[in-house]
């Protein structure tokens, strides 16, 4: 039982890291965006 609940909070510590650095890529993407567009 401990297992599952081990692998539980571990992929969901890693769903948040890869929200985490997916929107830190829009934001750099956007960033990047707005800079050509002037």
């Amino acid at each position: 039982m401990a297992q599952v609940i081990n692998t539980n909070s571990l992929s969901l510590i890693t769903q948040n890291n890869i929200n985490k650095n997916q929107s830190a890529l829009v934001e750099f993407y956007r960033a990047s965006v707005f800079w050509l567009a002037y």
